[in-house]
């Protein structure tokens, strides 16, 4: 399988250079990840927290914003608090309202919610934070089929419900708060 990169190139989709680019990071960030060995894309294998997450975590990265969905031209997600994932995530974390873990982790990209985006983007980056090799092994298990609480334990040592617990705990101590 040879993986394509295609977008709506209308002037409407893209007012600048840099969203372009920002689309261009995030879908190929998406068919980089689907076709290391084992090829496969996991946003439909119910891994779509870990596919949109690391599309995402490449945009915050290079740009500093998330304004990207691996489906942009079908324009049926609303951006989440101007692409500033980081300081909104923290505030619901603060506010206790964070959407659970577990709910999460069994969703395919395009059902993600908005906010949920956000969540994914955290959830990459704890993970890479911790050990990247290891992510990158999480995402040749996730490919592979194995469930997402399975490969969690194996790889992490951590229940859903730990690394949801420490998560929580990283996006405080490290995202900042919101202007």
């Amino acid at each position: 399988i040879d993986p394509d990169y295609s977008v709506c190139g209308s002037f409407g989709a893209f007012r600048t250079d840099e969203q372009l680019h920002r689309n261009l990071v995030h879908c190929v960030t998406h068919l980089l990840f689907s076709h290391e060995t084992p090829s496969a894309w996991i946003g439909n294998l119910k891994g779509g927290w870990a596919d949109e997450g690391l599309a995402h975590f490449f945009e915050d990265r290079l740009f500093g914003i998330c304004d990207n969905y691996c489906y942009e031209e079908q324009n049926t997600v609303f951006e989440f608090k101007g692409g500033k994932f980081k300081p909104a995530l923290r505030a619901l974390v603060e506010k206790e309202a964070l959407p659970p873990v577990a709910g999460v982790i069994s969703k395919n990209s395009t059902q993600l919610e908005p906010v949920e985006h956000a969540l994914v983007l955290a959830m990459v980056e704890y993970l890479i934070q911790i050990d990247p090799l290891k992510f990158r092994q999480l995402g040749v298990k996730l490919r592979s089929k194995v469930e997402v609480r399975a490969a969690l334990q194996e790889l992490y040592q951590l229940s859903v419900f730990e690394f949801e617990r420490r998560l929580t705990a990283w996006i405080v101590a490290t995202y900042p708060k919101e202007d």
